[in-house]
C-alpha cells in the first residue's frame, strides 16, 4: 500500500509539472483526484476558529475553476463539532445533510442535494486551518480505502493547493481569475425557495420555456422576485455558461438609453474617450433581463423594437451594423396589455415581448413559503453582517409573519428580517410590531338583503371581545382568552390583528 501511494504521489507531482498557470494547476489537481475518488466538487476553505467562520476561496467542478469569497458563519453546534474534528486531519462524512458543519454550509449555499464529503485539514497557524473538501453527490460514497489514499496524498495535495491559492491571490488581476460574483451556489445547484410550494406552477412554466430560446415576459408586483425567476430561466437554458446581463429600464434616462443599450464609439460625443459595448453586445449569445420594461418612453420603445426584430444595431457614432444573438427576458409590474390598448405602450413591441407570459404571485398568495424565506434571509444576512451571535425565531413569530399582508412582497420581508437581526442583539426574533404597521387593502362595503344582519367577521369579533373582557385582557395562560376559545394564543393574536381588535381600547 505504501509503495502504491508513493507512486501516486510521484504521478501527482509529475501531472502538475505540465500546468501552464495556477488555474490550469487546479484543474489538473481536480482531474487527478477524480480518477481515484468519487468527485463532483473540490473546494478549499480557510477556517477561522476564533470567529467560527468558514471562508470559501476555491470551487472546482467539471465546468472549471471558481475563485470565490464566501464566508459561512457556523452555528454553535457546528463550531463545537469542527473543534473536535480538527484533531483528525482526515474526515469522512457519509451524508452532509446530517452533519452539523456541512449542514450549515449546505444551508448557506442552498443545496439540499444528498452528498458525501471527504476532507483534509492543514493547520496554518494557531487560529486558522485550511480545509480541502471532496464532494460527491450521493450518500456513503467514500470508503475506508479512500480515507487511506487521501491520508497518503495529504501533504502533496495540501501543499499544491496552498501554493496555487497563494499564486492566484498574487496574480489574480493579471489572470482575471478572481470574480466579484457570488453565484457559486447558482452554478452548482440553483434553487429557489418555494419552488415546490407557492412557485410550483411558475417553476413548471420555467422548465417548459427555458430550453426553447424564445422571449419571456414576467409579470407581477414590485418585489416578488422577478429577477430571480429570470435568472432561473437563464440557468436552465443553453446559454447558462455565459453571464446573465440585467438592466433596469426605469433607471436609465432617455438621453442615455441608446448608448447604454447599444454602446458608443470613441469620439461619438464629448467624454467618449474610448469605445464602449452596450448591454446587448455584452449579452451576445446569452440572456438579457430588462426589468420595468413598461417605464420606457415611446422613443425608447421604437429603438428597442427595431433591435428585437433584426438583432442588429449601431453603436452611437458608429457606421457598422453589429449583429447579436440575445434572448430577451422582460419584466413589468404594470398591465402592459391595458397600456397597449390605451396607446401608452406600442402594440407591436407588446406582441414581440408577450410570446410566453409568466405571472409571478405576490407573497401574500405564497404564505406557506414565508417560514422558509424568513429562515433563508436570516441565515444569509447573519453571515453577510458577520453578527457575533446566532439567530433564532421566537414562538409564534412565523404566525406573525404569515398574518401580515406584505405589500412590499419578498423585498419587504428581506428588509424586515435584516432590521430585526440588527436590533435583536441575539434575542429570539419576534415581529409583533407588524400588527401596528399592517397595511390593509381597502374593503368594499357589503350590502345585505337582511338589514342589520351581522357578517361572519362581525360575529367572530364580538365573540373574541367577550372572551377578552372575561379574561380581563389576558390572552395566554389559565383563564386566558385563548384557553376560553380553545385556540393557540398566536392564532388568536393573528385573528385580532385582522379584525382590528385592540386590548388597550377595550379595557380603557
Amino acid at each position: 500500500m505504501a509503495l502504491e501511494i508513493s507512486k501516486l504521489v510521484e504521478q501527482f507531482s509529475h501531472h502538475l509539472i505540465t500546468a501552464s498557470d495556477p488555474e490550469q494547476a487546479l484543474i489538473k489537481i481536480y482531474q487527478f483526484l477524480k480518477k481515484h475518488f468519487p468527485l463532483n466538487l473540490l473546494n478549499t476553505a480557510i477556517y477561522d476558529t476564533r470567529h467560527g467562520i468558514m471562508h470559501y476561496r476555491i470551487g472546482i467542478t467539471d465546468e472549471g475553476v471558481m475563485l470565490v469569497d464566501e464566508k459561512v458563519k457556523l452555528s454553535s453546534a457546528a463550531r463545537n463539532r469542527a473543534q473536535e474534528e480538527l484533531k483528525n486531519p482526515i474526515q469522512n462524512i457519509a451524508c452532509t445533510n446530517r452533519h452539523p458543519v456541512t449542514h450549515d454550509i449546505s444551508n448557506y449555499f442552498s443545496t439540499n442535494e444528498t452528498a458525501s464529503s471527504l476532507s483534509a485539514t492543514k493547520k496554518i497557524n494557531t487560529t486558522h486551518y485550511m480545509l480541502i473538501g471532496l464532494i460527491a453527490w450521493g450518500e456513503g460514497l467514500y470508503k475506508e480505502a479512500h480515507v487511506q489514499l487521501l491520508d497518503g496524498l495529504f501533504k502533496a495535495v495540501t501543499d499544491a493547493i496552498q501554493s496555487t491559492l497563494h499564486q492566484l491571490e498574487i496574480y489574480s488581476e493579471k489572470n482575471h481569475l478572481i470574480t466579484e460574483n457570488r453565484d457559486l451556489r447558482k452554478r452548482i445547484h440553483p434553487r429557489i425557495v418555494g419552488e415546490e410550494t407557492g412557485l410550483r406552477e411558475v417553476m413548471s412554466q420555467i422548465n417548459r420555456v427555458a430550453p426553447l430560446d424564445i422571449p419571456v415576459l414576467l409579470m407581477g408586483e414590485t418585489g416578488v422576485g422577478k429577477e430571480i425567476i429570470a435568472n432561473a430561466i437563464h440557468q436552465r437554458s443553453q446559454r447558462a455558461a455565459l453571464s446573465f446581463v440585467s438592466i433596469n429600464c426605469g433607471a436609465i434616462p432617455d438621453t442615455l438609453l441608446e448608448s447604454e443599450l447599444f454602446g458608443y464609439e470613441k469620439g461619438a460625443f464629448t467624454g467618449a474617450t474610448e469605445t464602449k459595448q452596450g448591454y446587448f453586445e455584452q449579452a451576445d449569445h446569452s440572456s438579457i433581463f430588462m426589468d420595468e420594461i413598461g417605464e420606457l418612453s415611446n422613443m425608447a420603445q421604437v429603438k428597442l423594437l427595431r433591435c428585437l426584430q433584426t438583432m442588429n444595431f449601431h453603436r452611437v457614432g458608429g457606421k457598422r451594423a453589429i449583429s447579436v444573438d440575445v434572448r430577451v427576458i422582460a419584466a413589468t409590474n404594470r398591465d402592459l396589455k391595458a397600456l397597449a390598448e390605451n396607446g401608452q405602450f406600442r402594440k407591436d413591441l407588446w406582441y414581440r415581448l408577450n410570446v410566453f407570459p409568466i405571472q409571478v404571485p405576490p407573497l401574500r398568495e405564497r404564505k406557506l413559503d414565508i417560514p422558509d424565506l424568513a429562515l433563508y434571509f436570516a441565515r444569509i444576512k447573519s453571515n453577510e453582517m458577520n453578527l457575533p451571535h446566532d439567530f433564532s425565531f421566537a414562538p409564534g413569530s412565523m404566525d406573525q409573519l404569515q398574518d401580515y399582508h406584505w405589500p412590499g412582497n419578498i423585498r419587504e420581508l428581506q428588509n424586515v428580517i435584516e432590521r430585526k437581526l440588527i436590533i435583536s442583539q441575539g434575542e429570539p426574533l419576534s415581529f409583533s410590531e407588524l400588527a401596528e404597521t399592517h397595511i390593509r387593502q381597502p374593503k368594499e362595503k357589503t350590502s345585505s338583503t337582511f338589514s342589520g344582519f351581522p357578517t361572519m367577521d362581525e360575529v367572530i369579533s364580538q365573540h373574541i371581545r367577550k372572551c377578552l373582557l372575561l379574561s380581563k385582557g389576558r390572552i395566554e395562560g389559565t383563564g386566558g382568552a385563548s384557553e376560553l376559545l380553545g385556540i393557540n394564543p398566536s392564532t388568536l393574536r393573528g385573528r385580532m390583528r385582522k379584525l382590528g381588535i385592540k386590548i388597550d381600547r377595550m379595557l380603557s
